[in-house]
């Protein structure tokens, strides 16, 4: 989701630049509004910043990166009962621990951060 609202972002950046609206088509209004209501990074350099954090840990899939962004998961709990992959690769309350440290460091690059 963040991707796609930089992208769709500079779009219509792009199409203002050029004297056009590209909100006159409700269909390109409407996802452009919910890719920007689910958004979770400020900028570019957060959404890397976040795919660094997620990418730094090599036992968690694509899949359940793509899961922890696009959920908004908060706690080690939440992500545990929602990715139910995770509870191999996190077991124990020392596992839960580090996943619980790996969201917090997400957060710190979230629009509002911690």
């Amino acid at each position: 989701n963040d991707e796609a609202f930089t992208i769709l972002n500079k779009f219509v950046q792009n199409q203002q630049e050029e004297g056009e609206d590209p909100m006159t088509s409700q269909i390109f209004a409407k996802t452009f509004r919910y890719v920007k209501k689910l958004n979770q990074y400020p900028d570019k350099p957060a959404i890397t910043a976040a795919k660094q954090v997620l990418s730094s840990d090599t036992s968690i899939a694509a899949f359940e990166a793509a899961s922890i962004n696009n959920l908004g998961i908060e706690t080690a709990d939440e992500a545990l009962t929602l990715i139910p992959t995770l509870s191999a690769k996190f077991p124990g309350e020392e596992g839960e621990q580090a996943l619980q440290d790996l969201l917090d460091s997400l957060k710190s690059h979230q629009t509002g951060g911690m």
